[in-house]
């Protein structure tokens, strides 16, 4: 098996190609040798182990299934990638990248509080435009919006709610990731105390 015209034998897809190749062969030779004939003779027609490919099949012998067990295996199209051998390594990992992902879906209802400040009411707006982002997310979180039906479709009451939410869902967020931010500080200075003494944490 070649790889693809023009391709490098350098690249990992092209190490895939040979690795399969080599393998295959090997495998050939073993079965060759286990069966006493070579692929393609008609001697072992009838024998009920004859060479009929590489789809699965009943066999008679664990020297067998092993092999094609192999071929099993060196047809599937991704590998497994193995587990890393450092518990610690990989218990920080999942606290780092979660913390990340909450990082960044924070984003989204911050950017949507500053878009609703900006197209809210004028008396709403001036209200809230020279705040902090501290004070702003605080100050929404705390906002009153009318309950009455009557103000079902008025502009400022449902832009309070807007706020509100979005506001709310920040400060839930951040929570999160304040926690998260701690849980990775002790990780620190437990796998690397060293790294703590300057300051640095993941």
């Amino acid at each position: 098996m070649f790889p693809p015209h023009g391709a490098s034998y350098t690249t990992p897809q092209n190490d895939d190609y040979i690795w399969h190749d080599v393998m295959n062969r090997a495998l050939d030779v073993e079965l060759t040798d286990h069966l006493g004939y070579d692929k393609g003779d008609p001697a072992g027609e009838g024998s009920g182990n004859n060479r009929n490919g590489h789809s699965a099949k009943t066999v008679k012998t664990d020297h067998l299934d092993a092999l094609r067990a192999a071929r099993e295996v060196l047809g599937r199209s991704q590998w497994a990638e193995p587990r890393n051998a450092d518990g610690d390594q990989a218990a920080i990992a999942a606290i780092h990248s979660l913390r990340e992902l909450l990082v960044n879906q924070r984003t989204q209802p911050i950017n949507h509080l500053k878009a609703l400040v900006l197209k809210a009411p004028e008396q709403l707006r001036d209200q809230l435009r020279d705040l902090n982002n501290t004070n702003l997310i605080t100050t929404c979180a705390n906002l009153r919006p009318s309950t009455h039906s009557s103000d079902l479709l008025d502009e400022t009451t449902s832009t309070k709610i807007g706020l509100k939410t979005a506001a709310r869902q920040i400060m839930s967020l951040n929570t999160d990731i304040a926690a998260l931010y701690e849980r990775l500080d002790a990780q620190t200075q437990t796998k690397a105390p060293q790294l703590s003494s300057f300051g640095f944490s993941l």
